[in-house]
C-alpha cells in the first residue's frame, strides 16, 4: 500500500493528517515475515492548500466586489438619504421614527458588509508608525471590562505583559480593530461567563506573541477547515468575514496566526509579529 491519506490522533484528541505507506518483508524464502508502516506529517502540505484555496475564493471575491459595491452603494445612499429626511420630518414622540430608524440602521449594516468585503479584496496601504503594544492592548481591554461589568454572567479579563515596554511597527487602527473582533468573539463564546486570559510575551530573537485563551465551547469542528474562509460563520445574523479580515491584518503586520480549538475545551488564539529593533 503505498501513500494511502488517513488520519491519526494526537494525545490532545486532535486529528492529523499524514501520509502512510506499508512495505511487507520476506524472509531469505520469499514468505512474508512482517511489514513497515512509514507516515509523513502532511499538515504543512494541507496548510499550504488552504493557503492556495484561500487565495483562489480571495481573488473571486475581488471580481465581485468591486460591482457589488457600486451597485449596492448608489442606490443604498439613496435610500439613506430619504429615510434622514422622512426621520427630520416626523415629531419625536410619532411611532413611526421607530420604523425609519430600524432602515437607516440596516443601511449602515449593509454598508459595512460592503466595506469589509472591500477592505478583503483590494490592496490595503498601512499607516505604519511606532506603537507602543502593551498600551494598544490595554486599551483594547478597558473597553470591554465596562461592559462585562455590566453583565449578569460575567467574564473575567485576565492581562499579563512583560515589564519592559513592547514596541512594534503598526497600523494602530487595522491592529485595534483586529483585537476588538478577537476579544469580541472570545467573550461571546463565552455567554454563561467564564475567563478570557491575554498573554503577551517576548519570543527571541525577535519576535513577539500575543495568545487570547478562552474557556468557551470552542469552534465547532465543521467550521474549523474553512474559518479563515469569507462567509464561514455559524453565528445568527452573521455574515462571517470577521476571521478572513484578522487574517489579512495580521498578514499586513508581516505576521501569524494560529488557532487551537476544541469541543467543550475553548480557543486559544496565537499571533507572533516582528519586534522593532
Amino acid at each position: 500500500i503505498v501513500n494511502q491519506q488517513k488520519h491519526i490522533l494526537s494525545r490532545d484528541g486532535v486529528k492529523i493528517p499524514i501520509k502512510s505507506s506499508i512495505c511487507l518483508l520476506r524472509d531469505g524464502e520469499g514468505k512474508i515475515s512482517g511489514a513497515v508502516e512509514v507516515f509523513e506529517d502532511q499538515r504543512e502540505l494541507r496548510q499550504l492548500e488552504q493557503q492556495v484555496q484561500h487565495a483562489r475564493t480571495l481573488a473571486a471575491l475581488g471580481e465581485m466586489a468591486g460591482n457589488v459595491a457600486h451597485s449596492i452603494r448608489n442606490p443604498l445612499g439613496a435610500i439613506g438619504g430619504f429615510a434622514t429626511l422622512l426621520e427630520r420630518d416626523l415629531a419625536i414622540d410619532d411611532p413611526r421614527r421607530r420604523w425609519v430608524q430600524k432602515i437607516i440602521e440596516a443601511i449602515g449594516n449593509l454598508d459595512k458588509i460592503v466595506s469589509n468585503l472591500l477592505f478583503l479584496t483590494r490592496p490595503i496601504e498601512p499607516n505604519f508608525r511606532l506603537v507602543n503594544l502593551k498600551t494598544l492592548v490595554s486599551e483594547v481591554i478597558s473597553h470591554f471590562e465596562v461592559q462585562t461589568e455590566e453583565n449578569e454572567n460575567k467574564v473575567n479579563i485576565q492581562a499579563k505583559f512583560p515589564r519592559s515596554k513592547v514596541e512594534l511597527e503598526l497600523d494602530p487602527q487595522l491592529f485595534q480593530q483586529m483585537l476588538l473582533h478577537l476579544v469580541r468573539n472570545a467573550l461571546q463564546a463565552m455567554s454563561a461567563g467564564g475567563e478570557l486570559q491575554i498573554v503577551m510575551r517576548r519570543k527571541p530573537p525577535h519576535r513577539v506573541q500575543l495568545v487570547l485563551q478562552d474557556t468557551g465551547g470552542g469552534i465547532p469542528s465543521q467550521v474549523q477547515k474553512r474559518m479563515y474562509f469569507p462567509f464561514t460563520t455559524t453565528k445568527k445574523g452573521s455574515v462571517g468575514l470577521g476571521l478572513a479580515i484578522v487574517r489579512k491584518i495580521v498578514e499586513i503586520h508581516h505576521g501569524d496566526i494560529r488557532i487551537e480549538t476544541g469541543a467543550d475545551k475553548g480557543t486559544t488564539i496565537c499571533l507572533e509579529f516582528p519586534v522593532t529593533q
